[in-house]
């Protein structure tokens, strides 16, 4: 029996990670007992949308199905598009969410320079380090590179600050911390901290932040018992700021970017602690 054919993943689709090895092993499971639902498209010869599930199928033995959207998306922002695609689709944290948002904007400069025959083969473009003035003139010129680096922000829902660390942490970080917070949870603040080392030093301080911590109790009640008491009363200050700001016509997707930038720096101040 012949092995189902492969795809090349498209750039801007290898800017969100991947599902894990437990994932995949569960939706190959899921095409092999009930087929495979939804097609995966492609752009120009290139998985735009569906890498997962061409992964799945591999596992599960079962030839993809492949759908050629190159004529639908060719007057589409391709990178607005696969933002949507993975936004809907899959749950990702702010960090995930803020390291594909740097990778994208990285991605679209590098493929804009391209077409203008401004980069020689092999030279490397760097990530944004800062959302100053430089990054800002290099990302707003010509309207077919794509989206400015604060555009992408703002359609990922995620804080300025946000996006610079994850600039820092791709531009001085190892791969191993990069995957730490694109997969296994690690928070940007802390990821930024670690990239501030040497890199020789960060996988020393990468396991140490890895490790799990004891269980804490505080007056007879136990950290988790806490937490779920707190996240309860914030999930009811949201929904009353929510019907505040509709009331006085603010849009929802704009407190949400809002309510998000302050969440991330209650959480960097927290750090602190």
């Amino acid at each position: 029996m012949d092995k189902p054919k492969t795809y090349t993943a498209h750039e801007l689709a290898n800017c969100f990670p991947m599902m894990t090895d437990a994932e995949l092993e569960e939706m190959a499971k899921s095409i092999k007992e009930g087929g495979q639902r939804e097609a995966i498209e492609l752009y120009e010869g290139k998985i735009i949308d569906g890498r997962n599930r061409c992964r799945a199928c591999r596992i599960a033995g079962v030839e993809p199905i492949v759908y050629d959207a190159t004529d639908d998306l060719k007057d589409v922002d391709l990178a607005k598009w696969v933002m949507d695609k993975n936004g809907i689709r899959r749950h990702l944290t702010v960090s995930e969410r803020s390291i594909a948002a740097v990778k994208m904007s990285r991605t679209e400069y590098v493929r804009f320079i391209t077409k203008q025959e401004q980069v020689r083969s092999g030279e490397g473009v760097p990530y944004p380090p800062d959302l100053g003035g430089d990054v800002q003139e290099r990302h707003s010129a010509p309207q077919e590179r794509g989206d400015t680096l604060d555009e992408i922000a703002e359609k990922q829902r995620v804080s300025r600050r946000s996006i610079a660390y994850a600039s820092k942490v791709l531009n001085e970080g190892t791969e191993e911390l990069v995957k730490a917070v694109e997969s296994e949870g690690l928070s940007l603040t802390r990821a930024s901290e670690i990239a501030d080392l040497p890199k020789e030093e960060q996988p020393a301080k990468l396991k140490e932040a890895k490790k799990p911590r004891s269980p804490k109790v505080k007056n007879g009640q136990p950290a988790s018992a806490k937490k779920a008491a707190i996240f309860k009363e914030c999930s009811l200050l949201f929904t009353k700021l929510l019907a505040a700001s509709r009331r006085i016509g603010i849009d929802d997707d704009k407190f949400g970017h809002h309510f998000d930038a302050i969440i991330t720096e209650l959480n960097r101040l927290g750090g602190r602690k």
